[in-house]
């Protein structure tokens, strides 16, 4: 129950008999603890437009308990929400934007402090004011964020699994956009540069930052790293967000994920590292926040050889895959993508990815039987500074540059 397991927690107190009747009394406090703790994730879940998680914890629990009258009309309420929203939805058939940043510069005192690494993070990385006013622009102009499960499904056809495109639907006059972040395991050069150090949650099971500040002094914030910043946003917006999606994290291995130490099985915090890990992975999840790979060690995968690739995804699922789940999206490090004749690409494919993400300059998707290409635009320093023109559909760079930034060399 503490880990909000509550599925668990109930199949657990479900199992005590009147034949202890102390322990049973006992359970029952516990049922109905647990039920009113799952039934407000359900609401939230219903709320946000999350039916499909809302729909299928309901089953589970419908199966737990079968024929109790309130998981019957649990279910009635969120099909009937699911209903209502569907009747409102109109047919969308213009281009999918989709965008990605690295995690934001909270401490700009370290990343432009004159030192060798200040031109990096000057190109490639934003602050959170940028961020900030970045993703008020977006809203402004209608955009609201979806998962790339809404593009396609999966249907069997002569016994082969086949990629067919979905019909997007969308509230009226909005816009779909898709939003990534490379590599949030925050390693060590990030941490020394001014980026937090990892999330983690408070107690109430809220995502937040924990970093030190340049003063040596801990921090634990909600406004300095992408995922508390567009939980909010969308909190006070929810307008902005279809059916509940934030974005998608793009992780590697390298030096664990999300802050957390979970490559080096060696070291004697590594069960906690771990432990600490899925927990904010599973609030992730259920605040509609989705993962990808971003290969293992960050490689040029049309550079590395078949079986340098197949190593390096081999550990990615031992490592990465384990903690976060299954994903069937793939982020190419560098945007060096792959072609499909490429044994590499096809070797992704049976891996279990359907949905592969390079970089241009314009939104671009593309179906296949197998397999869904797209475009991310990178929105960092370098894009800001250069790029103003292929940006205006989005912002005008000049009113988002954060005036603490030193001159681009």
């Amino acid at each position: 129950l503490a880990d909000r397991d509550f599925l668990g927690a109930l199949a657990q107190f479900l199992r005590v008999t009147e034949d202890d009747k102390d322990t049973y009394d006992l359970a029952q406090i516990g049922i109905k603890q647990t039920l009113a703790q799952f039934y407000t994730q359900i609401d939230q879940w219903t709320a946000r437009g999350q039916y499909e998680q809302a729909l299928a914890a309901l089953d589970e629990l419908q199966a737990l308990m079968p024929g109790n009258k309130e998981v019957t009309r649990k279910i009635a309420i969120v099909k009937e929400a699911y209903e209502q929203e569907e009747r409102s939805l109109v047919a969308y058939e213009g281009p999918v934007e989709h965008i990605f940043f690295r995690p934001l510069i909270a401490y700009p005192e370290l990343a432009f402090d004159g030192s060798s690494e200040q031109k990096d993070f000057n190109e490639w990385f934003l602050t959170v004011p940028e961020f900030e006013k970045i993703i008020e622009e977006l809203y402004a102009k209608n955009f609201i964020l979806i998962s790339p499960s809404e593009l396609y499904e999966t249907q069997l056809e002569a016994d082969q699994e086949k990629i067919v495109p979905k019909k997007l639907r969308l509230p009226e006059g909005k816009k779909p956009l898709i939003i990534s972040i490379d590599n949030m395991n925050y390693p060590g050069y990030m941490k020394e540069n001014g980026i937090i150090h990892r999330l983690i949650l408070d107690e109430n099971k809220k995502v937040a930052s924990y970093s030190i500040s340049p003063d040596g002094k801990e921090i634990v914030s909600y406004d300095n790293a992408i995922v508390p910043i567009l939980d909010a946003f969308v909190e006070k917006n929810p307008d902005f967000s279809f059916r509940g999606a934030k974005g998608i994290i793009a992780l590697t291995g390298y030096e664990g994920i999300l802050g957390y130490r979970t490559n080096k099985p060696e070291a004697k915090d590594f069960e906690q590292q771990k432990t600490e890990a899925l927990k904010v992975v599973q609030v992730l999840k259920e605040n509609g926040w989705s993962f990808a790979s971003y290969s293992q060690g960050y490689i040029n995968v049309r550079e590395v050889t078949y079986d340098k690739l197949v190593r390096d995804t081999e550990r990615w699922q031992k490592e990465v895959a384990s903690l976060i789940g299954p994903t069937e999206i793939y982020i190419y490090p560098f945007g060096a993508s792959l072609k499909p004749e490429d044994p590499k690409f096809k070797y992704l494919v049976q891996a279990g990815f359907k949905v592969f993400c390079s970089v241009g300059p314009k939104p671009y998707l593309q179906y296949a039987d197998h397999y869904i290409a797209m475009d991310r635009r990178h929105i960092n320093g370098l894009a800001l500074y250069y790029q103003a023109d292929l940006l205006k559909d989005l912002f005008i760079s000049a009113e988002i540059l954060d005036p603490v930034r030193p001159p681009l060399e």
